[in-house]
C-alpha cells in the first residue's frame, strides 16, 4: 500500500477544516449519486463484490400456484380512468398553455371540435406574447394591459369549484357562474369533453371572435413592441377597447 505523500495530507487537512472545500464535496457526490440514480442505477450505492466468491445451489423448480378451490382468483390493478372533472382542468390546462395537439385528445376527433381548439389555442398564445411584451416593456403594471389573458385563468381556476355529476357514459360539469354545464361523453372507457357550441352556426361565429380576439392580440403586441404606447394603462385601454369591438363585430 502507498502511503500519501505530505502534500497529500496537507491538502486533506486544508479541505477538511475549510467549511467551503468540504461543501464542495459533498455536493459533487450528491450529484454523481443522482446521475447513478437517473441513469438507471439503484437507490443507495451497492457493497462492494467480496474477493471470493461461492457458487449457490439453483433454486428448485417451483410449480404455478393455483389458488384453491372457493378462493377467488386475484384481479390486476388497473390505472384509474380520469374523472371528466380532471379532463376539464386538463382541458383548461392546454388551451391556456396554447397547446392545440394536446387538447384535442381531450374533445372528440371531429373537424368542428378540431377548429374549436385551433382558434382557442390560437388566442391562448397571442396572449402570452401580449403578457409578456406588455411586462417587458411595462413591468409588473404591464400584466393588466392583456385583462389577466382575457381572464382565461380564473375560467380555469372555477373548475376547481365546479360539480360533477355521472349519468353511464355521460357526465356533466357544473362550474361557479356558468348557466349551461359541460358536457361529456365516454368514449374508448376515457372521458372526452364536447366542447364549444353545439349548432354549426354558433360554433362559425365563435371561431371567428377568437380569431378577431387573436388579431387584436398580436396588433397590440407589435404596437407595444414599437414602443406606441407610453405606459401600461394607456395601453390596456385600447386593448380594451378592440376587445370589445371585436366581439361586438358579426
Amino acid at each position: 500500500m502507498t502511503l500519501p505523500d505530505a502534500t497529500s495530507r496537507r491538502r486533506s487537512e486544508e479541505r477538511a477544516a475549510d467549511p467551503v472545500l468540504r461543501a464542495r464535496g459533498l455536493v459533487r457526490t450528491a450529484v454523481l449519486g443522482l446521475v447513478a440514480v437517473l441513469a438507471g442505477g439503484a437507490d443507495e450505492p451497492k457493497p462492494p463484490r467480496p474477493a471470493t466468491t461461492t457458487t449457490a445451489a439453483p433454486p428448485p423448480a417451483t410449480k404455478p400456484v393455483t389458488p384453491a378451490p372457493g378462493v377467488p382468483t386475484p384481479v390486476p390493478v388497473t390505472a384509474p380512468v380520469a374523472s371528466p372533472k380532471a379532463v376539464a382542468i386538463a382541458l383548461a390546462g392546454w388551451l391556456e398553455k396554447g397547446d392545440a395537439a394536446a387538447a384535442k385528445a381531450l374533445v372528440p376527433a371531429d373537424a368542428a371540435h378540431a377548429r374549436w381548439i385551433d382558434a382557442a389555442a390560437g388566442l391562448a398564445k397571442a396572449l402570452q406574447k401580449l403578457d409578456a411584451a406588455s411586462i417587458g416593456r411595462f413591468g409588473e403594471p404591464g400584466k393588466a394591459v392583456s385583462q389577466a389573458r382575457l381572464h382565461l385563468a380564473d375560467a380555469a381556476r372555477a373548475l376547481e369549484q365546479a360539480q360533477e355529476k355521472i349519468d353511464g357514459e355521460t357526465a356533466t360539469l357544473t362550474v361557479p357562474g356558468r348557466a349551461r354545464p359541460l358536457a361529456f361523453r365516454r368514449v374508448g372507457g376515457k372521458w372526452i369533453a364536447v366542447v364549444g357550441p353545439t349548432d354549426d352556426a354558433a360554433a362559425a361565429r365563435q371561431v371567428a371572435l377568437y380569431e378577431r380576439l387573436t388579431r387584436a392580440a398580436s396588433r397590440m403586441t407589435d404596437e407595444i413592441a414599437a414602443g406606441a404606447y407610453t405606459g401600461a394603462d394607456a395601453a390596456g385601454r385600447v386593448f380594451a377597447a378592440r376587445v370589445l369591438e371585436a366581439r361586438l363585430a358579426e
